[in-house]
């Protein structure tokens, strides 16, 4: 990665220094460390922490090192989980009681979101400086629809064992969730802690409007991949004998599922459930209809 000399004029030494530390750790690939040191210099108070942060960075090392820079910090992971994920406690990692209670924390597949990160597997905005905050979002918007794109062409597997079957398609959901909780967490935040100057209010919206958008087909999917889990659960009650763990496992997780099927609004009260992605959603859909009206 070419970058341009650090001009003398205007750069402190203290912020030379700094900004040629991050930009060695950038070009040897290495993303942690780029965190790290942005952040304890941001912690330092060498760099601008408002608005400006951008434009000074862009004037001060070049665009596509600043450009580069962004990217990093928008997918440096959360520093709590793993993916996005922890253990549940509440049932210690089973999923359920005695084989025949689900465990409904985590809805019987014994993890669930981090609280820290929202679930997105993500460092938390709050490690962001606030000047940076709105392109972050904006690549992580772009990446979540990436990602999307290709969960959605992933065909559901169709494994002989119905167990296998059942852990492939809780590992799609997992995955397919936590797409879903970034453009949730973009669209919550966005909206409403993300300080900008009222010019770019505009754009705030535009990445908020895409987040929901993209969300769409995923809300729809995650229903499917519970009701082929669902399927698969009760392929295993055919295949165990009638009264063994497993059978009894299968049986409530049969139960737990389909009441989770016919919540309405859909998951209510679970980890699946997205409200602000949901409430964006109607209020997009309310926008639409005034202005067909007008």
């Amino acid at each position: 990665m070419k970058t341009k000399n650090l001009p003398s004029d205007g750069v402190a030494a203290e912020q030379k220094q700094a900004l040629e530390l991050i930009l060695g750790a950038l070009r040897k690939g290495d993303p942690d460390k780029v965190l790290r040191l942005f952040l304890r210099e941001q912690a330092q108070n060498l760099f601008p922490d408002d608005r400006r942060t951008l434009e000074w960075l862009a004037r001060t090392i070049g665009r596509r090192p600043t450009a580069r820079l962004v990217s990093v910090l928008a997918a440096s992971p959360c520093f709590n989980c793993e993916y996005g994920l922890v253990g549940c406690d509440n049932c210690e990692d089973a999923g359920h009681f005695d084989d025949e209670f689900i465990c409904e924390s985590c809805l019987g597949l014994g993890r669930l979101p981090c609280d820290f990160c929202g679930g997105t597997g993500l460092a938390s905005i709050d490690f962001m400086p606030l000047g940076l905050r709105l392109a972050v979002f904006a690549i992580r918007v772009k990446n979540a629809e990436k990602q999307f794109e290709r969960l959605l062409q992933v065909p559901m597997p169709s494994a002989q064992c119905a167990v296998r079957a059942f852990n492939r398609r809780t590992d799609f959901l997992f995955a397919l969730n936590r797409q879903i909780s970034v453009l949730e967490t973009t669209v919550g935040v966005v909206r409403n802690f993300v300080k900008v100057p009222h010019s770019l209010k505009g754009r705030v919206t535009r990445i908020a409007n895409e987040a929901v958008r993209i969300s769409l087909r995923g809300e729809n999917k995650l229903a499917s991949t519970v009701e082929a889990m669902l399927g698969a659960c009760r392929a295993c009650t055919e295949s165990n004998e009638k009264g063994s763990k497993a059978y009894k496992l299968a049986v409530a997780r049969m139960k737990y599922f389909g009441s989770l099927l016919q919540m309405h609004p859909r998951f209510k009260g679970t980890y699946l459930e997205h409200p602000f992605l949901s409430e964006a959603a109607k209020k997009q859909l309310q926008k639409k209809k005034l202005s067909a009206r007008e």
